[in-house]
């Protein structure tokens, strides 16, 4: 089993709460994505939270596109990394003018 990174133990800390609370299957799939999300900004030089920026959020979310993957799946990982930025402000670990992830580069439908 491989051991957690710095970040990624921290993103568990912070979605904790988000986690126990809501519709569960949903939740935790959120948090997994999040948890991607932080082993693809580990491998770009972050160790924790306060180090993810935009260029992490932009280069994971152009992987994540090219991939594949549909543009709600797209919007799904965009969101999780939303909620973690969000959660991470709350409880202090960010700064509050912290900036919420820049959106998916094509843009959301609905």
């Amino acid at each position: 089993m491989k051991s957690m990174t710095p970040i990624e133990r921290e993103a568990r800390h912070v979605l904790r709460g988000y986690q126990r609370r809501g519709g569960k299957e949903y939740r935790q799939k959120q948090v997994r994505r999040a948890l991607i999300f932080c082993a693809h900004a580990h491998g770009m030089g972050a160790h924790h939270l306060g180090q993810i920026g935009q260029r992490h959020v932009v280069a994971f979310l152009v992987h994540v596109a090219v991939a594949g993957r549909a543009e709600r799946t797209v919007d799904g990982y965009w969101d999780a990394i939303r909620h973690l930025i969000r959660r991470a402000r709350q409880l202090g670990i960010l700064r509050r003018d912290h900036p919420d992830p820049p959106r998916p580069p094509y843009g959301r439908r609905g």
